[in-house]
């Protein structure tokens, strides 16, 4: 990645650090957004002594307006680079959903998302070079119960990626999505009981929960040279479990 100016949202989470870190190995200017700012300077260091370079953007996309771009003096014109990681559940039935939740989670998945990418596209396309990387979840495709917001917003997250893929395959730029499943993250684990992930693992074939790392890889794939042919698809990380 050395070179490449790559931007990646929710650089506070599970996934997004493990991306972080993972793409940090072989160099490059990240912009790191997230939502705490101890975590974030704390990823910074980690990110700067594996020998990239990087800047932080505190920003956590509940309400989207007219700051963005550019995002606290940091001008996102010139990413070559972007990986969407940002993100929240709602663990809620759509009957007790408020519309702020319901937006909230639509500005965070989905939104910004769109507003970063309209800022962003114009760089890319004229350099005919660029990699746009969505973190999607199994539940935008299959859907779940208790979590119709959730999971509404990631499956408006993979038509959109469908769909814009198809508008920029000409201009060179490559958009997908990744799906994953239980992944070993904060988000998941304080949601479930001990005897709740054991019941999960029952039903995933592999037997277990992914690791964040194991997304990473995939995202270092897809973001590099070799992946110019993979556009447009919504690729799943589950163990089987679909």
């Amino acid at each position: 990645m050395k070179g490449k100016r790559i931007l990646i949202t929710g650089a506070t989470g599970g996934i997004g650090r493990a991306i972080a870190l993972y793409m940090a190995k072989s160099g490059g200017h990240f912009i790191l957004q997230g939502r705490n700012e101890e975590k974030l300077k704390k990823i910074k260091e980690e990110v700067e002594e594996l020998g990239a370079i990087a800047d932080l953007w505190m920003d956590d996309f509940r309400f989207i307006d007219s700051q963005l771009p550019p995002a606290n003096g940091l001008q996102l014109a010139n990413i070559d680079i972007f990986v969407h990681a940002s993100g929240h559940s709602l663990y809620k039935m759509l009957v007790d959903t408020t519309d702020q939740e319901w937006d909230e989670l639509f500005n965070v998945h989905m939104k910004s998302a769109f507003r970063i990418i309209k800022a962003i596209l114009p760089h890319m396309v004229a350099q005919r070079w660029g990699r746009i990387l969505l973190i999607s979840s199994i539940w935008g495709e299959v859907g779940a119960s208790c979590e119709v917001a959730y999971a509404a917003a990631k499956g408006a997250l993979n038509a959109f990626t469908k769909s814009l893929a198809k508008e920029l395959a000409p201009s060179g730029v490559t958009v997908n999505a990744i799906a994953p499943g239980a992944i070993e993250t904060k988000m998941v684990l304080d949601h479930l009981l001990e005897e709740e992930i054991n019941l999960l693992k029952e039903q995933i074939p592999a037997g277990r929960l992914g690791r964040p790392e194991e997304i990473a890889s995939l995202v270092q794939y897809l973001t590099g040279e070799e992946s110019s042919y993979i556009t447009g698809q919504i690729i799943h990380v589950n163990g089987g479990w679909s």
